[in-house]
C-alpha cells in the first residue's frame, strides 16, 4: 500500500468500502481526497474525480474509518506500572504517558480525551504532541479532577481538592486559567453516599459552562448518578446505576453516556490474577481490587439494566476505557466497542461511539468524527468487515492523522502485563 506524506497537494485513498461514522449505510468502492490535513471529498469512484497527480493510496478490499476517540483515558497513573515502585516523578510519568498515547495512535485511536492527570501532565503532553515534540493522538484534557476532602481520588496525585461551592468555582477557574479544554469532576464511587452536595455540583457546572468548557463527572452509583444530571454536566462517566427518572432526563438533556465496560468488566480477570503467589504482596494492596471486587460484581449485575434504559431511551453513548492498570491493554478502546455490542448497541452504534458520539461529546463535531468533507484526515483502515466482526479494530492496519499516515512500529504494539518496550517485545518475544 502506497503512503502520502503531507507535502503532497492531494492524495486519494481509492477502492476502500467506507463506513463513515454517521450510521449510513457502507459505501463500497469509495473515493477519500485530502489535501493538507483536510478531506475535501468522499463519494463513489464513479463521481469523484482524482486529480492529475495526486497521490493514490490503493485500498480496494479494505475497509476505511474515523480514527477512533477515547473519551476516558488516563495516560499514566502510578497502578501502570508493575511492581508499585516510586513512579510519581514527572519526568517518568512523562516518558510512560508518551509511551501510552503513541500507542493509542497505531491502535487507530486518533483522539484521546484524558479525563484526570496528575501534576497536569496531560497539558504538557498535549503541548509536546502539538509542536512535533512527540507523536501522539489529539489531545483534549482536564489536568487534574476535582475532588472534595476524602472523596474518590482525594489521595492520588491526580486529584484537585475543592470543598464547596466557592472553593468548586475557584478551582473550575484555576483549570480554566491552565488552558484546560474540559472539567473532570469526582463524585459517588464505590459506595451510594453522595459526595459533592447538589449545590456544589451545580456551582461547578454553571462555571464550567460560563467559562466555555464542557463538564465530565465521575458518578458511578446513586445518588450521584441523578445528582450530577440534575446539575447538567456534559458527560456522565461509569454511571452504571440510573434511575428511569435519571435516563429520561439525560435523554431530554442530551447527556452523553461514557460507561467504561472495560474496566468495569475487568475486576474479574484481574481477580484470578491477584491469586498469583508470585504477585507481590504490596501489589495486590496497591491495587486495591480484593476491597473492591464485591463492589465491581454489583456493577456488572446492574449494567445490562442500565443498557436497557439508555438503548431504549436512545441517549448517546460514548466509548471510553478508563484502563489503569499494568494488567491491562492501555490502547483499549475496540475491546471497549466489542463490549457495547455484548451490551446491546448495533456494531454500527458501536462504531458510531467510538467516532461521530466522541466527537459530539468534545464539541469538535464539525471537525472530527466521521469521513466527510472539511473534516480531519483522522482515519483507519481493517481488513474485514467491522460489521460482521467487530475484534477486526484490535488489528488496525494503517492510520491516518490529519493527513499523514503513522508509521508503525513493534515496540508500540498494545502491550498489556509488560513493560512497554524491550529489544525481546520489539523481537515478538515476551519482555524479561
Amino acid at each position: 500500500m502506497s503512503i502520502g506524506t503531507r507535502g503532497e497537494k492531494t492524495i486519494a485513498i481509492v477502492g476502500a468500502t467506507l463506513i463513515d461514522g454517521t450510521g449510513g449505510k457502507p459505501v463500497p468502492n469509495s473515493v477519500v481526497l485530502i489535501e493538507g490535513e483536510k478531506i475535501t471529498a468522499v463519494g463513489v469512484r464513479e463521481v469523484v474525480q482524482i486529480p492529475p497527480g495526486a497521490r493514490q493510496i490503493e485500498a480496494e478490499g479494505k475497509y476505511l474509518l474515523p480514527g477512533m476517540i477515547d473519551l476516558h483515558s488516563h495516560m499514566f497513573v502510578p497502578m501502570m506500572v508493575q511492581g508499585g515502585m516510586a513512579t510519581e516523578h514527572p519526568a517518568y510519568a512523562a516518558l510512560y504517558a508518551a509511551n501510552n498515547l503513541r500507542q493509542a495512535l497505531q491502535a487507530g485511536i486518533t483522539t484521546v480525551r484524558n479525563v484526570g492527570a496528575m501534576e497536569y501532565l496531560d497539558l504538557s503532553l498535549k503541548r509536546a504532541i502539538a509542536e512535533g515534540v512527540v507523536l501522539g493522538p489529539r489531545l483534549f484534557v482536564s489536568g487534574k479532577a476535582i475532588v472534595m476532602t476524602g472523596g474518590h481520588y482525594s489521595q492520588g496525585d491526580l486529584a484537585c481538592i475543592a470543598d464547596g461551592p466557592h472553593e468548586v468555582r475557584i478551582a473550575v477557574r484555576e483549570h480554566v486559567g491552565k488552558g484546560v479544554d474540559l472539567i473532570k469532576i469526582m463524585t459517588t464511587h464505590r459506595t451510594h453516599t453522595p459526595e459533592y452536595t447538589q449545590e456544589e455540583l451545580d456551582a461547578a457546572v454553571d462555571e464550567a459552562h460560563r467559562l466555555g468548557r464542557r463538564v465530565a463527572c465521575h458518578a458511578a452509583t446513586l445518588p450521584g448518578t441523578g445528582m450530577a444530571v440534575q446539575a447538567g454536566v456534559d458527560t456522565l462517566e461509569h454511571g452504571t446505576w440510573l434511575t428511569d427518572e435519571t435516563a429520561d432526563r439525560m435523554a431530554d438533556q442530551g447527556t452523553v453516556w461514557v460507561p467504561t465496560c472495560y474496566i468495569i468488566n475487568s475486576p474479574k480477570s484481574t481477580k484470578d490474577r491477584l491469586e498469583d503467589p508470585n504477585l507481590p504482596y504490596a501489589m495486590r494492596i496497591e491495587l486495591e481490587f480484593r476491597k473492591s471486587v464485591r463492589w465491581a460484581d454489583s456493577n456488572l449485575e446492574e449494567l445490562p439494566k442500565t443498557f436497557e434504559k439508555v438503548l431504549k431511551r436512545g441517549i448517546a453513548i460514548g466509548a471510553g476505557t478508563d484502563s489503569l492498570s499494568w494488567m491491562h491493554v492501555f490502547a483499549a478502546l475496540p475491546e471497549e466497542v466489542a463490549f457495547l455490542i455484548q451490551y446491546g448497541c448495533t456494531p454500527m452504534q458501536a462504531i458510531e461511539s467510538a467516532t461521530r458520539v466522541g466527537a459530539e461529546a468534545l464539541g469538535q463535531s464539525d471537525s472530527l468524527g466521521t469521513v466527510e468533507k472539511g473534516k480531519y484526515a483522522d482515519l483507519i483502515m481493517v481488513e474485514r468487515d467491522p460489521l460482521r466482526d467487530i475484534t477486526v479494530l484490535q488489528e488496525v492496519a494503517w492510520v491516518m492523522k490529519g493527513g499523514r499516515v503513522v508509521p508503525f512500529a513493534p515496540e508500540y504494539g498494545r502491550l498489556a502485563g509488560k513493560r512497554p518496550w524491550s529489544p525481546a517485545a520489539a523481537q515478538g518475544g515476551e519482555n524479561p
